[in-house]
């Protein structure tokens, strides 16, 4: 072989190895695709109803904790097709190759209850095992076709507002609470003196926060009355456990 010919053959593996280096995994990120239709994961509310695609909002994060991007929009943070449904189109995931395995993380939220993800009180993480992701020679594959696992948690209903008064009487200190609560949703109220180890206090049903007949409204206002344990810390926080 000629060192010209040689040379040539050089720059040719060269790029060849170039290329190859240069493939990242890929997923056509939704839930739509890849399952039958009857046994799609929806993303849902507390209540059982799917996520409303007004409000609904997701953004992914790759195994090293930064936010994936569409390359076409540049965007991070999604809406949703449908209620329930989302469809992302082709993801790129940074530090992967085809064929290969990797962490993510679904993060979901409900932009009513805080525009952003840090801001939500309504919102969840989902870690995902993605194996098998496609890109270069191999076909992309769908979301639910490689992820693991396969279905999504509820969101918890929200709250904010929290307030307290706290109430004496000649035998009893009482705590009286006000907080801005979803209707027909579970809570739980806790109590930590460092703000890192909480204790359970009392279990909150807040109902339908409505009149009947009128419909009960997205969001009401709840008061909750409670003795003093002579345990309790100094702060309170009340947590959306459940529908009810």
């Amino acid at each position: 072989m000629s060192d010209k010919l040689a040379a040539r053959c050089g720059v040719v593996v060269a790029l060849l190895l170039s290329g190859t280096a240069l493939a990242q995994g890929v997923v056509s990120f939704n839930n739509i695709q890849g399952v039958d239709p009857a046994l799609r994961p929806l993303l849902m509310r507390y209540n059982g109803d799917p996520l409303s695609k007004t409000t609904g909002r997701i953004q992914i994060l790759n195994r090293d904790g930064a936010l994936i991007v569409n390359p076409n929009t540049g965007m991070t943070t999604f809406g949703l097709a449908l209620d329930g449904l989302f469809g992302l189109g082709h993801l790129t995931f940074p530090l992967t190759e085809p064929g290969g395995s990797t962490q993510a993380t679904l993060q979901v939220w409900d932009s009513s209850s805080g525009e952003t993800y840090e801001l939500a009180s309504e919102k969840v993480d989902v870690p995902l095992s993605l194996v098998g992701l496609g890109g270069g020679a191999l076909p992309v594959p769908n979301l639910l076709e490689i992820s693991i696992p396969k279905t999504y948690p509820k969101l918890p209903p929200g709250v904010s507002g929290l307030t307290l008064d706290r109430l004496q009487s000649p035998d009893q200190n009482y705590l009286k609470f006000s907080a801005r609560v979803r209707p027909h949703a579970r809570y739980r109220l806790e109590a930590s003196g460092n703000l890192d180890l909480w204790t359970w206090q009392q279990d909150v049903l807040t109902g339908s926060l409505s009149t009947p007949p009128a419909p009960a409204p997205e969001w009401g206002t709840v008061e909750i009355l409670s003795t003093l344990p002579s345990h309790s810390g100094t702060y309170f926080r009340l947590v959306g456990v459940g529908g009810e």
